[in-house]
């Protein structure tokens, strides 16, 4: 490194609160610049397993396979090496280009105090931005400033010992159609047999206790943050030491933000959070997929950009490490990039890796269709939904479409794939009137606490509440927590399958809680008190 000649940097040394703000006019010399607009100087459990395999060790991040990835590459269950490149990086980069670099936290923090000169890439690309200790990767975007030779960077990369990968900083929005407040019930409860299947999962020998004991459920919802005084969520909150969860786009500033209010338009966070965990009994509202024995951990990663409200993968990837370094069972993901064509994102399919590898259940929503377009085949080819389709290649993630509670039919808004889309879940009532579920009070919800929504945002946390209900039934009676493959495969084995459904998820399976609890049963015998000695392998 101390033999190359490096361009000239700059240091930011003030607060960088929003990322990603473009046609910023550039002053300084450098090759990057952030994205910010000045620059300055034990227990049972019955043995299970999936078919589908977890990303080969060798393999299981795309940047073991270089450390700068702009190309694009698929993945393929079935084999050894299931990550294959379909093209290359380019030659160069033009000035102006986004992008984001993973650095490992502690080797940064040593470089910063030792001061070296001239600073390795992971150095340049954090100049003014703030670590967050706790993470032990976090990412940065920046912006080119000058066009790049990439072999020059892939050089410079490969001998950086700080940086794990650099790719583009690729953009995602939340999966939700918009509707007004409707009638005052949930559909929704009915069709999956919730009401029946609370009976088991809370039964008071056997089940799950209605009061918190340590072995409860933690659910991650990713996404534009949730009101946590809200009279249905406030008891279920998830608190980190400094605060409530956390507001991802702030990592990398001086003002990181423990207390992630939901700041969207619609109020998506906390309707999401609503469907998977609004609390119970408790005469207030109304009822999520699992209300009694789950925590909601509030990680908020959008921001407002311009008219759009989206996220990115740097954020997106800093607040996936979070959840899996704060002890999260589940994470939502209701977000998504859809993209006419091939498309692919080291980032997230990193960090995602990474939660899965610790045994954290992944849920991602598979996108809706828009006013313009139809909805569409997710294939890989013409048509990609990221990170829906790491799915199908990653045991213990899982990918949702949505119903019509109604009929127990696709909605036809929701994109779909026998390949790609593993479970059903509601979406909507019927057509595209929405689910039912808790809001901040905001101009669009009519200034309400309660509102419908619809879209597969909304199904994946009916899927997530799903999986905490598997978790903590099960760890509550053997002490450990299933495998996060585990429990994919329970709630897959665990579905109703419908024959209309066949042309568009894998199996024509859709989420049914009483048939997913008795799968329980079948499988977990100690959950009704009747133990057979099973082995401990299924479990953590």
């Amino acid at each position: 490194m101390s033999g190359k000649r490096r361009l000239p940097v700059f240091v930011v040394s003030i607060p960088i609160l929003l990322l990603g703000v473009l046609g910023a006019f550039n002053s300084c010399e450098g090759k990057f610049k952030p994205h910010a607009q000045a620059c300055l100087p034990g227990g049972g459990g019955l043995v299970r397993k999936l078919d589908s395999p977890l990303l080969d060790p060798a393999y299981n991040s795309p940047f073991a396979l270089g450390k700068v990835q702009l190309g694009e590459y698929r993945i393929q269950s079935g084999g050894t090496q299931v990550l294959t490149k379909t093209s290359g990086n380019p030659t160069t980069l033009p000035a102006g280009t986004q992008l984001v670099a993973s650095v490992k936290t502690a080797c940064l923090a040593d470089l910063r105090d030792q001061n070296q000169f001239p600073p390795p890439l992971s150095v340049e690309v954090a100049d003014g931005r703030e670590l967050l200790p706790e993470l032990d990767k976090q990412a940065f975007s920046f912006i080119t400033t000058t066009d790049l030779n990439v072999a020059e960077l892939e050089a410079e990369a490969a001998e950086d010992p700080c940086l794990v990968g650099l790719s583009y900083n690729r953009t995602y929005r939340f999966q939700a159609n918009l509707n007004d407040p409707g009638a005052f019930y949930q559909q929704h409860l009915a069709s999956l047999n919730l009401p029946s299947a609370f009976d088991s999962f809370y039964h008071p020998e056997f089940g799950m206790p209605r009061v918190y004991n340590g072995k409860e459920a933690i659910i991650a919802v990713v996404d534009t943050g949730v009101d946590y005084n809200h009279p249905d969520i406030s008891s279920r909150m998830w608190r980190h030491k400094d605060g409530i969860g956390i507001d991802a786009t702030t990592i990398g500033t001086g003002l990181v933000d423990y207390n992630p209010m939901d700041n969207s338009p619609i109020s998506h966070g906390t309707h999401v959070t609503g469907l998977a965990a609004a609390a119970g009994d408790n005469g207030v509202g109304v009822t999520g997929a699992m209300p009694f024995f789950a925590k909601i951990m509030a990680i908020r990663v959008f921001r407002k950009n311009g008219s759009n409200f989206e996220t990115t993968s740097e954020i997106v990837a800093n607040g996936i490490a979070f959840a899996r370094l704060n002890g999260a069972d589940v994470i939502n993901l209701s977000l998504g990039r859809l993209t006419n064509g091939p498309d692919s994102d080291p980032f997230y399919l990193d960090a995602i890796t990474e939660a899965v590898n610790a045994e954290i259940v992944v849920v991602s929503a598979i996108g809706n269709a828009t006013g313009s377009s139809p909805a569409q085949e997710v294939n890989g080819s013409t048509f990609t939904s990221l990170p829906g389709m790491y799915g199908e290649a990653l045991a213990g993630m899982i990918t949702i479409g949505s119903v019509n509670s109604k009929t127990n039919q696709w909605s036809t808004f929701s994109h779909f794939s026998t390949k790609y889309v593993e479970l059903g879940a509601p979406g909507a009532e019927d057509g595209t009137t929405g689910l039912y579920s808790t809001t901040t009070p905001v101009a669009f919800h009519q200034n309400q606490l309660y509102a419908r929504l619809s879209g597969t945002s909304m199904s994946a946390p009916l899927v997530s509440g799903a999986a905490a209900l598997v978790i903590g039934l099960i760890r509550n009676t053997y002490g450990n927590k299933p495998k996060a493959a585990e429990v994919e495969r329970l709630l897959t084995e665990g579905a109703a399958q419908e024959p209309g459904l066949n042309p568009y998820f894998k199996g024509g399976r859709r989420l049914d809680m009483n048939l997913l609890v008795k799968k329980v049963h079948r499988d977990y015998p100690e959950t009704i008190g009747q133990s057979q000695g099973f082995s401990s392998l299924g479990c953590n």
